[in-house]
């Protein structure tokens, strides 16, 4: 199940409020700067690092070594949803979390393929669940095994 808002594994930011900060704080691409830059843009813009983000060790270094604002999580979460609360965990406490259990772990599966299911139908939504799939299980044994059976399957109940 995932957890509720109050949980520490889960961070307290919503879509909304990213939404709301979004509008009071509006980012832009590194590559964006530098072509605003060139048209003659001389504003100032919060800089968000990104890419290899994926420990709360490595999203610290990235603020400290490169003097940006604020870190931003992207294919680091790719099968690892839970980084997020543990990145946001360690910045409140400098304490690091432990990846959730397997079974945890599979009841998280489990609850997102389902949740597939509900929002695209049974049909689209197998076909959907296969990446997120593979990527949950990227460096356990047998997950190639794993993803090349799933991608063979086409009757959700399977």
């Amino acid at each position: 199940m995932i957890p509720d808002s109050g949980s520490r594994e889960r961070p307290p930011l919503t879509f909304e409020l990213a939404f709301v900060l979004a509008m009071l704080a509006p980012l832009a691409h590194g590559l964006c700067v530098g072509l605003l830059w060139l048209i003659g843009f001389r504003g100032a813009l919060p800089v968000v690092g990104n890419g290899d983000l994926v420990t709360p060790q490595r999203a610290v270094q990235g603020l400290r070594d490169t003097g940006c604002a604020a870190v931003m999580i992207g294919r680091g979460a790719y099968g690892r949803p839970w980084i997020l609360g543990q990145v946001m965990h360690w910045f409140r406490t400098g304490e690091a979390l432990p990846d959730p259990s397997i079974d945890a772990q599979y009841h998280l599966i489990i609850e997102h393929y389902r949740a597939m299911m509900d929002h695209y139908g049974a049909e689209v939504g197998a076909r959907c669940a296969r990446k997120h799939l593979g990527w949950y299980v990227r460096g356990l044994p047998g997950s190639a095994e794993f993803r090349n059976m799933i991608n063979r399957v086409d009757d959700p109940e399977q």
